[in-house]
């Protein structure tokens, strides 16, 4: 009697791959890390982790921020690359630029304003209001700030409100998920 075979392969389950090739408006965000190409046309706000890349047929106009972004398309707009920026020879960057480190290839367009920021410190657009936070968390604004005044949340108090850093805020969350997993509260 003869056996079959069976093949496994094995697929990194942190690797998430989206390939976009239609034109698409909107806001989008992706909250775990995910590896993102763009090849058609996007028109709006674009929140990703984990690398995304401007396929060189894209055309964006867009808020964009990153942890790794190649452009070998056309973008027009706000990024943010929180890790590297990096502007292929057919890429088109224009608009304003905050990132930790950039590479643009011979024959690659920058056209507009760039500030360069440690990968360690969070420039402050990256700093939230409590109605960004919650929108992020997706929980309500009286929740988040009843969490943030018993300090069960990491927030720091100003003036104005409390302010929400976005990366301690995605901590705290991975953590949360470890304590429900691990069985603790």
């Amino acid at each position: 009697m003869m056996r079959k075979r069976e093949k496994v392969v094995q697929v990194p389950i942190q690797e998430k791959i989206l390939d976009v090739t239609a034109s698409m408006q909107g806001t989008i965000s992706f909250k775990d890390p995910v590896n993102l190409h763009i090849q058609g046309t996007f028109e709006g706000k674009l929140q990703t982790r984990g690398q995304l890349t401007v396929g060189r047929t894209a055309q964006v106009k867009a808020e964009i921020e990153g942890d790794t972004i190649t452009i070998a398309g056309k973008v027009n707009g706000k990024v943010i690359a929180r890790e590297l920026l990096n502007v292929t020879s057919t890429g088109e960057c224009v608009g304003e630029v905050q990132t930790a480190r950039l590479s643009v290839e011979e024959g690659g367009v920058l056209h507009g304003h760039c500030e360069m920021v440690p990968e360690a410190s969070a420039p402050a657009t990256w700093k939230m209001s409590v109605e960004e936070a919650a929108q992020y968390l997706e929980i309500d604004v009286a929740t988040i700030t009843e969490w943030a005044i018993a300090g069960k949340i990491p927030a720091m108090g100003e003036a104005g409100g409390w302010k929400f850093d976005k990366a301690a805020l995605e901590q705290w969350v991975s953590q949360q998920k470890l304590n429900r997993v691990g069985g603790g509260a």
